[in-house]
């Protein structure tokens, strides 16, 4: 008989997300840190996922988890710290959109 899903396992959820950055911020691609610092936040969150850079640049981040999860994941990647900008200064993610949740 098929294994019977838990109710945390039947709450899972997909999430889409596009960074909108300028073409002329990825010149040499997404840099490694911010790659580093996104997959940090969804493992904290019990995330799995990936992050791939599309033709023309185009950044995408697909999550799977907990509905309570991910939207943890999105509230954090637009109020902390995530990345420095041009000055070197911390800064958070305001270029992030979400395509499908």
């Amino acid at each position: 008989p098929p294994k019977k899903m838990t109710s945390e396992e039947s709450c899972q959820e997909v999430g889409l997300y596009h960074l909108d950055w300028p073409m002329k911020c990825l010149n040499d691609g997404l840099p490694q840190a911010y790659a580093k610092r996104i997959r940090e936040l969804a493992a904290s969150q019990s995330l799995s996922g990936c992050l791939a850079v599309l033709p023309r640049r185009k950044i995408c981040i697909a999550l799977r988890g907990s509905v309570a999860g991910i939207d943890a994941w999105e509230h954090r990647m637009r109020t902390e710290a995530v990345d420095v900008n041009s000055r070197g200064r911390p800064c958070r993610e305001r270029m992030l959109v979400e395509l499908l949740r």
